[in-house]
């Protein structure tokens, strides 16, 4: 009766109440189950780590219990923690359940702790599709993708059937190799398994083929979809902004938001990057604008690099150089290298000694800074030698 009505409180956020039920009662391992949960499911992931042991400092009793220990430190990142429950678990004789090993494995995982999430992982006696899926997924978030696609295989070759999810994510890894004989034999497989219609596979088979080159393939992947999110449009936005169609990337973006869809910072990086291709200043500019005004995207250092290639691109170097002026902090060096290199193309020695010059301060031992600045030296006849 008690753990029915803590569960109660919980569920209607009453927590505190729920701790005091919970402190005067009579626990076994579904008291402890239902508060960890609880507190996690209320957003508060750290107490519920510190409600793992009780006043004598054990930790509760049974595979569930551990299984919720293990998930709600999913979003802490919290190894330290994780490591004590990994003890009990050992400890208590569950490293051999399915499911607190799954737990464990993506646990680690999350922590971006691969190697000790690969030795739970092989350790476990029986795996299942968690298990598999936590470690395509680790290995991708990792940026080790091709070690997540030998994983799907050994996956296959185990016998274990790839979900929605764990058939996404392999194709994910693929696009981020530009794998595609690999992507494609893997396409195969999501037409014939039926997986293709699910959104996060064919998200995941517009990036491939688009990151690829493969622009037709993609925009059929894309418009045969029945349904399509944000990710769905990002992807052929950025599909196209990479490989030259700048005004198709342009189009479908305004497409995107007549929809009702709020484009993330990615989609602003490909839409920016069209306007600079396409020599639309301004458009590129509003765009700028709307990503702090109406969407609410703090822009990030690649965006004002995008900004200062679409000034410098179009030989609006003085406003390339006043933008920056504005920045709230001076840019990396891919935005100097990308003002010095417009500076060489149009023979401004002014600027380009300026952006050089900041690009050294910046990177000593990067050579742009002076083979740049020396190749527009040359290009006006000037035989001075610069030195910094």
């Amino acid at each position: 009766m008690y753990n029915s009505l803590m569960g109660g409180l919980l569920a209607s956020g009453m927590v505190d109440d729920a701790k005091k039920l919970f402190r005067g009662m009579e626990k076994d391992s579904v008291s402890w189950t239902a508060m960890i949960k609880g507190l996690a499911q209320n957003g508060l992931e750290k107490e519920a780590i510190e409600f793992s042991g009780d006043e004598d400092g054990r930790l509760g009793d049974g595979s569930v219990y551990l299984w919720e220990c293990t998930t709600c430190l999913w979003g802490l990142g919290a190894i330290k923690e994780g490591k004590k429950v990994h003890a009990c678990v050992i400890r208590t004789n569950f490293q051999d359940n399915v499911y607190v090993g799954s737990a464990l494995v993506d646990m680690y995982c999350k922590c971006k702790c691969i190697d000790y999430a690969k030795t739970v992982f092989d350790g476990m006696r029986q795996k299942n599709v968690v298990s598999w899926t936590a470690m395509v997924v680790g290995y991708g978030q990792s940026g080790r993708a091709e070690e997540a696609v030998k994983m799907f295989l050994e996956m296959e070759r185990s016998g274990v059937e790839p979900d929605h999810y764990t058939l996404g994510q392999a194709i994910s890894a693929c696009a981020n190799i530009s794998s595609l004989e690999e992507g494609s034999q893997f396409h195969g497989k999501a037409v014939t398994s039926g997986l293709v219609h699910y959104v996060i596979v064919s998200n995941s088979l517009v990036t491939l083929y688009g990151k690829c080159g493969n622009i037709d393939d993609s925009t059929k992947l894309f418009n045969e979809m029945s349904f399509r999110d944000e990710v769905s449009w990002t992807a052929m936005v950025s599909a196209y902004a990479q490989f030259g169609r700048a005004i198709e990337a342009i189009d479908l973006f305004d497409r995107m938001v007549q929809h009702g869809l709020k484009p993330d910072g990615v989609t602003l990086t490909g839409v920016i990057s069209a306007c600079s291709r396409a020599g639309l200043v301004e458009k590129g500019q509003r765009y700028f604008e709307l990503m702090t005004n109406e969407y609410g995207i703090v822009p990030s250092n690649g965006h004002y690099s995008c900004m200062i290639d679409l000034f410098s691109r179009s030989g609006r170097l003085e406003e390339a150089m006043s933008f920056i002026n504005g920045m709230p902090f001076p840019p990396d060096a891919i935005g100097w290298i990308t003002l010095l290199s417009a500076c060489r193309n149009k023979g401004n020695l002014e600027i380009g000694k300026r952006a050089a010059e900041s690009l050294i301060e910046l990177d000593p031992h990067h050579p742009a800074g002076y083979t740049l600045l020396l190749s527009i030296y040359a290009s006006k006849g000037n035989g001075i030698v610069w030195r910094s």
